[in-house]
């Protein structure tokens, strides 16, 4: 900051300076009949820029420069930076009929000119434009520009200026510090895009990286400090076929702000208050603190300038250097606890508010989605990280990272997701465990993906609760239909590697067969035989029937994603209450305690009256014994607790003999509710608040 103070005080200086000398009618044009010598100044249009000698601090040397009219005349941009003039009386700025612009000394030697033109112009003449431009400009062509200072900056960035490359010209527009506050030669640090990968702004020192902008993602540079709510400039990247320009435009043009590049490498925004202080005001700085300096915490390390020490390593990954780390030596950064296996399967972990890693070794494309950018990482084994390219209205486009990621540090604000490669063991998944024990293929997510074409909305077949259902073709030919579950979904990792192992388990005929599934990153899904002709269940019972399924579904299940052959016993029970009762579980309720039909069914077999539930038509036949004791049999099959209810083929047994049953215990889905129902009878309309929202994924019949 003292640097920077010194900077503003040496240009006041230079102000002082100035405001001495013989300025002559404002005038913002030369043509090659005229010249400009120290005492006369070019003025433009609107008086806010002014082109003259100047002579910096307490030099010797003078220079034809650029500031701004009454604004401290801070100097914007030099043209002999290279070679001053030794005295002010000396030097001759005018412009040559075939459009360069050049600077003579006493003995008409020229001390600098500008490039050659584009073309040969007849009527050449120079112009000082209120965007701070210099151009040249042919009087027969007014619309294009044989040259311009825009081109050519020294220290400072101006607002409407593009900073790149140019690929048909070569030309590259940079920043380079001055060699001193008393000498405008170029110094020993650049500020300049590097279109490598995906473009980023650098600052370097004789071509060693100090500092690093990353990517713009659509509202700020990743790294630089957070100024999406500045309502006064609008800055953004420019990628073309031939170019890729770094562009400020401003939006408020009262707003008056310039971009510099300090003498010890710092690169400051600064903006002019016109109030109280009538003086530049620092906006940001960068670097803003160490942990902006590069590679500072080498690869895989992360900086946090809120913690001790500064470079601590992305979770999942340790030291690559245990000992070197305790000496605050980060430069080998850090490696992966779990090395990756492409072949077995890895995927990805998200990583919050980073300051995006060095794009140089990166691909991008704008209008993919997040998904199917995952998609093209795991593609390739080389990837080892992905992003939303611009995090604007809602996230759009790709950019992925090959290589090791460098340069990452924690950002307060403006900070953005990373979704980094990692061992599936690092996600709680092991794929080998799961083909051993289980005997299920797994599938890659690019071959579902390729499958699926991208799970395109035309092969989608339908939507529940577990998420979007696509129908697909494997290479081979094989039709296939993938559950894909949904982000929304409240079934997590552990709910579905259980739902897995309990449909691997249950491969029958009349159901439909499970092919695999496929866990990668966030993405989890089950690959299924397709049925062209859909399920028996939709031919039998049509639409409505689905509304049912749930009310077979166990406590362990519905609530934990625990399933057993307890599960089906319990599916079973239901299924025998139903039939005596002649009630459907999943619409039942009675009285104003809103029992269900299990907790109805358990409350009159406590009361010793549970022929009052057994279905009209069966109470006039003489088999009331073999009613209650199906009911009873329904009830032991019902029960809360897995180990309390006895198997199929004790249940076989008991359904054969008149042995004594065993005593019941409470049953799952024990409901009641305070709210009277409006009868105080068996209700067949559904109860207005279920206590059964469930996701569930439902074995379908042939």
């Amino acid at each position: 900051m003292k640097t920077s103070i010194k900077y503003i005080c040496i240009l006041f200086v230079i102000s002082s300076i100035l405001s001495n000398q013989n300025v002559s009618n404002a005038n913002d044009t030369i043509n090659t009949t005229q010249s400009l010598r120290y005492g006369a100044t070019l003025v433009s249009s609107g008086g806010i820029f002014e082109l003259g000698f100047f002579s910096p601090g307490n030099s010797n040397n003078w220079y034809v420069g650029l500031w701004y009219t009454n604004i401290s005349q801070t100097v914007v941009w030099v043209a002999n930076r290279e070679t001053p003039l030794r005295n002010r009386t000396s030097g001759v700025l005018t412009v040559t009929e075939p459009g360069i612009l050049v600077l003579l000394n006493d003995t008409d030697s020229i001390i600098w000119s500008s490039s050659n033109a584009s073309r040969v112009a007849r009527n050449p003449f120079v112009q000082l434009l209120d965007s701070g431009n210099l151009v040249v400009r042919d009087g027969n062509d007014t619309d294009s520009y044989l040259w311009q200072s825009f081109d050519h900056p020294t220290d400072t960035f101006l607002i409407g200026m593009n900073f790149g490359w140019n690929y048909v010209t070569g030309m590259e527009i940079y920043l380079s510090s001055w060699k001193s506050l008393e000498d405008p030669a170029t110094g020993d640090f650049t500020f300049n895009v590097d279109p490598t990968g995906y473009p980023q702004v650098f600052t370097r020192r004789g071509g060693v990286i100090m500092y690093r902008i990353g990517p713009f993602n659509g509202l700020v540079f990743s790294g630089a400090p957070d100024v999406s709510n500045d309502r006064t400039f609008l800055f953004g990247t420019q990628i073309g076929e031939n170019s890729v320009f770094v562009r400020g435009d401003a939006i408020e043009r009262s707003a008056i702000s310039i971009f510099t590049l300090s003498t010890t490498g710092v690169a400051q925004r600064w903006i002019w208050v016109n109030q109280s202080t009538r003086g530049w005001v620092l906006y940001l700085n960068i670097p803003s603190d160490n942990c902006d300096t590069y590679r500072l915490c080498g690869a895989y390390g992360v900086g946090d300038i809120g913690e001790f020490p500064v470079c601590g390593c992305l979770n999942k990954f340790e030291p690559e250097d245990p000992e070197g780390w305790t000496r605050a030596d980060w430069s080998n950064g850090c490696i992966r606890r779990a090395a990756l296996n492409c072949t077995v399967g890895d995927g990805f972990l998200k990583y919050s508010n980073l300051k995006l890693p060095d794009a140089r070794d990166s691909w991008h494309n704008g209008s993919m989605t997040l998904e199917e950018c995952e998609v093209e990482c795991l593609k390739n084994c080389s990837c080892m990280a992905y992003t939303n390219l611009n995090i604007s209205g809602g996230g759009s486009g790709c950019l992925i990272w090959f290589g090791d990621l460098v340069d990452i540090r924690v950002l307060a604000a403006g900070g953005q997701d990373l979704y980094i490669r990692v061992a599936s063991s690092e996600l709680g998944i092991n794929n080998e465990a799961y083909d051993k024990d289980f005997e299920l293929p797994f599938f890659d997510l690019s071959t579902i993906s390729k499958a699926t074409d991208n799970f395109a909305i035309k092969n989608k077949l339908g939507q529940g609760g577990y998420g979007p259902v696509y129908k697909g073709t494997l290479e081979d030919g094989q039709d296939i239909a993938v559950k894909r579950l949904s982000k929304t979904s409240k079934q997590g990792l552990d709910e579905f590697k259980n739902e897995v192992i309990c449909i691997a388990k249950l491969q029958h005929r009349n159901l439909v067969r499970l092919l695999g599934c496929c866990i990668q990153g966030e993405e989890k899904m089950l690959i299924y035989e397709h049925m062209p002709n859909k399920s028996l269940d939709l031919v039998l019972f049509g639409e409505i029937f689905a509304a049912f399924k749930s009310g077979y579904m166990s406590p362990e299940y519905a609530f934990h994603g625990r399933y057993s052959i307890k599960s089906d016993v319990f599916s079973f029970g239901v299924l025998l209450l139903e039939i005596v009762s002649g009630e459907r579980n999943s619409i039942f309720t009675y009285g104003d305690r809103g029992l269900n039909l299990l907790a109805y069914a358990w409350t009159l077999h406590q009361e010793r009256r549970s022929i009052e539930l057994v279905d009209a038509c069966l109470q006039n036949l003489d088999n009331s014994d073999q009613m209650l004791r199906l009911m009873h049999l329904g009830l032991l099959c019902v029960q809360q607790h897995p180990d309390d209810r006895p198997n199929m083929t004790s249940v076989v047994s008991m359904l054969s003999n008149e042995s004594v049953l065993p005593q019941v215990n409470q049953p799952g889905f024990f409901t009641e509710t305070s709210t009277p129902s409006p009868e105080s009878n068996v209700s067949s309309n559904p109860p207005s608040n279920s206590t059964n929202q469930l996701t569930n994924t439902m074995l379908d019949g042939r």
